[in-house]
């Protein structure tokens, strides 16, 4: 039996319709065009192929455009004849037209190269809708991020992929430096200096960003006058830019504001206690309530007993409780409520003992 004459003539290229979920994809593709020889690598990280019986197709994937006025994306395609096979390399442009609304993703797409006999093949290829939905996500910050004074603190910033696509991570945006701060610094984890990095598809990073905080002395004043343990002293605004793995193709930008508490270095904090011990201490002197010569021992005694009251305070809220002093609920890990602490316990003296014992109970001795 005779071998099948192979096809010696120009074809044309038709991309059939590609269903997605929420819509579908259409495709209208241009006349062919001839050329001597195919502008793409055929190896290339970017293209796509896929062959038939007398040829290969190529999709070149950095070429797709956003046609912003006409409402749809323009692909490039290349169909090369096969060895053996007669004819020159065709290029054609496609117009890619969304139906509904779907996230970016790469679907399969039959083709037909009419020619013949007509020839079936399929190529795989991302497709958009005109909606531009989000590919990443920060997380949402709920409760402040506690920033210690005064060294700072680096806080990992979790991404999620929203898509079914790689995104890539092209640009960190540097946060604003306001009086409150000495450094703010968006960086990638790891490295020294920014290289873009791309996060697979549904992928929930972790670890990848790292945003540096490191506070100036004025912060100090912002943790001074607060009593509650609730509540934020500063945002701090970060954002990145990011795109599909095309070049051609919108990209996003994803900004997030990342609430700041400050905290006093816990050394600082029993200072403030200590000094708010002192002060107190002066003011049953001054009123005339307690005699001189008593001073030194009642202000040992009540520094001792802030000092533990502290403590025990700590404990009581780090455990989710409550510390209130004179039917006030107060933080001690401020510097106001510390000082509060101390002058509290200044003021009673040799009473601070009883209070203590109140706010522990200790088991009665057997008479």
């Amino acid at each position: 039996m005779a071998a099948r004459a192979a096809p010696a003539f120009a074809v044309d290229l038709d991309l059939l319709r590609a269903p997605v979920e929420g819509g579908e994809f259409r495709f209208k593709t241009s006349a062919a065009r001839t050329m001597p020889e195919l502008p793409i690598d055929r190896d290339g990280a970017s293209v796509q192929s896929t062959t038939t019986p007398h040829y290969t197709v190529y999709a070149d994937l950095d070429s797709i455009e956003y046609a912003e006025r006409g409402g749809y994306f323009r692909y490039r395609l290349y169909v090369e004849p096969r060895s053996g096979t007669a004819g020159e390399i065709s290029s054609f442009t496609a117009k890619g037209m969304p139906v509904g609304s779907f996230p970016p993703q790469t679907v399969d797409v039959d083709l037909v190269l009419n020619g013949d006999p007509d020839e079936k093949g399929t190529i795989n290829l991302p497709v958009f809708s005109l909606d531009e939905p989000k590919y990443l996500s920060f997380p949402e910050w709920t409760e402040p991020v506690e920033v210690e004074l005064p060294g700072g603190r680096q806080i990992f910033l979790p991404l999620q992929n929203l898509l079914r696509l790689p995104v890539e991570v092209v640009e960190l945006r540097q946060p604003s430096q306001g009086s409150l701060w000495r450094k703010t610094t968006l960086q990638q984890s790891g490295v020294a200096t920014f290289k873009p990095f791309q996060i697979g598809p549904g992928a929930k990073p972790r670890d990848l960003l790292v945003l540096d905080l490191q506070p100036n002395p004025q912060a100090i004043f912002k943790a001074l006058f607060s009593k509650m343990r609730s509540g934020e002293h500063d945002r701090v605004q970060v954002s990145l830019v990011c795109a599909t793995p095309w070049e051609n193709l919108p990209r996003q930008t994803l900004s997030m504001s990342v609430p700041v508490r400050f905290v006093p270095w816990p050394p600082i904090l029993f200072l403030s206690a200590a000094l708010g011990t002192l002060l107190g201490s002066f003011v049953p002197v001054l009123l005339g309530r307690r005699q001189r010569s008593n001073w030194g021992r009642a202000f040992l005694l009540s520094l001792l007993v802030a000092l533990v009251v502290e403590i025990v305070a700590m404990v009581l809220v780090q455990f989710d409780s409550q510390f209130k002093l004179l039917g006030f609920e107060l933080d001690p890990f401020q510097l106001l409520p510390a000082a509060l602490i101390g002058i509290a316990m200044g003021m009673m003296g040799f009473k601070s003992l009883d209070f203590l014992r109140k706010l522990i109970p200790l088991r009665s001795e057997e008479k």
